[in-house]
């Protein structure tokens, strides 16, 4: 399953990226009342989208990084992370 390493973390990445520095900020300035943005900051900080949203950045990098025969990347890797965004968006 060594195609998949650039893969996972390309989506880890975008994940990270996309929720902690645009998505989450930008919900959080458009919420006007006080409460619902206390409510959305603590929905936002709970263990599991915390897991899923920052520490999965960490495992995909130590897993690229550290797990598995290092070696370039090549085409078949661009495909293998092309095919699965085209899936994600998709399905």
């Amino acid at each position: 399953m060594d195609i998949l390493r650039f893969p996972t973390l390309l989506s880890a990445s975008l994940t990270f990226f996309l929720w902690n520095f645009v998505l989450f900020p930008i919900i959080f300035l458009f919420i006007k009342d006080p409460e619902k943005k206390r409510n959305f900051v603590g929905y936002m900080t709970n263990f599991r989208l915390t897991q899923l949203h920052v520490c999965n950045i960490f495992l995909a990098a130590y897993v690229t990084i550290y797990v598995g025969p290092r070696r370039r990347l090549h085409l078949g890797d661009a495909v293998a992370a092309a095919s699965m965004v085209v899936l994600y968006v998709l399905f």
